[in-house]
């Protein structure tokens, strides 16, 4: 197969993509204001009183709702605390300083 009949054969499912995209978008932008206008309302109480156990309640009532997946969401979240919390964290801490520092400069 060569690579035309093969871009031939993925460019409706990009085409399809591209429109989903450009359908999402601006209830994303939305979504983003409102998310941004609830963190700066719940910033103060969170920083005051957050405390670990609540955001492990929080993610117990979430799994509460995967039905028969529940043990095996359990499993995987423990797995990766146990096995790569601290690197995914300190990944994400330095991707996010990163594209903030590339927002800024553009």
């Amino acid at each position: 197969m060569s690579a035309n009949q093969l871009l031939s054969k993925v460019k409706p499912f990009t085409e399809n993509l591209i429109k989903l995209f450009a359908t999402i978008f601006p209830y994303w932008i939305l979504a983003k204001q409102y998310a941004s206008k609830g963190w700066t309302l719940i910033k103060p109480y969170y920083e005051k009183y957050y405390v670990p156990e609540m955001a492990e309640c929080a993610i117990g009532l979430v799994l509460m709702f995967f039905g028969g997946q529940y043990a095996m969401t359990i499993a995987c979240y423990t797995a990766l605390q146990i096995s790569g919390w601290p690197i995914i964290k300190s990944s994400w801490q330095k991707n996010s300083t990163q594209l903030s520092s590339s927002k800024r400069s553009v």
